[in-house]
């Protein structure tokens, strides 16, 4: 997937939003996308709590009723990625890039896309690896990313989460990506202090930037979604 250093990657800072809110604009950048209308861009969020169930997820993910997790004031949305059940919440940096697949390789796409999260944490003294048939990152035996991806035409949406200053408990709602009694970490855990996401959105973006040969200028291309 190889690109011209030249090209430019559009970034949307969305600060907080409503989980269905940013769906809906991902699948608006989406179709620009394919359309030719727009170039890629890459959404940085963090969600109001919300537990998702992707394509291969259902109420069995869930270990509380929607309406426990509604009166706990949880959102429960249902949406067309890869994967079953995970949780969004506040202090977990949520990234989605909106990238058309020049050449149609998505294992590569996957590929570069944790390998920007794991060479972000690295930055921050915490080393992370994959794990056979399971999705994301892991700390040891704790996730500390989650990862689910949709394509339609060739253009990517949705994308990562990943645990910054979040309490890995509001995990307990759901059986995370089909794993029961899986352990889920936030980088605070492992570091002892919670941390300026800020600083780690804009070491995600030079990450992501350099492994998908974008120029980003950081400060002037940050911006808001509306």
């Amino acid at each position: 997937m190889s690109r011209n250093r030249s090209c430019s990657l559009d970034i949307r800072d969305l600060g907080m939003t409503a989980y269905a809110e940013a769906f809906k604009y991902q699948k608006e950048l989406a179709a620009g996308r394919a359309a030719e209308k727009s170039g890629d861009c890459l959404i940085l969020t963090e969600h109001f709590p919300t537990v998702t169930l992707g394509r291969s997820g259902s109420t069995a993910d869930l270990c509380l009723p929607e309406s426990e997790l509604k009166m706990r004031g949880i959102d429960t949305v249902y949406v067309d990625r890869g994967g079953k059940a995970t949780y969004h919440g506040p202090g977990q940096l949520v990234a989605y890039p909106i990238v058309k697949l020049k050449n149609q390789d998505l294992h590569a796409y996957l590929e570069k896309l944790l390998g920007s999260v794991k060479a972000t944490l690295g930055v921050f003294g915490i080393d992370s690896e994959k794990q056979t048939g399971k999705p994301g990152l892991y700390v040891g035996d704790a996730k500390i990313m989650s990862v689910g991806i949709a394509v339609s035409q060739w253009v990517t949406y949705h994308g990562i989460a990943l645990n910054v200053n979040n309490d890995p408990s509001s995990f307990n709602c759901i059986v995370p990506c089909g794993h029961p009694n899986q352990k889920m970490i936030s980088m605070a855990n492992i570091l002892g202090h919670p941390l300026d996401i800020e600083q780690v959105k804009l070491e995600f973006i030079r990450q992501f930037s350099c492994r998908f040969e974008y120029f980003c200028d950081h400060n002037s291309e940050r911006q808001a979604a509306r």
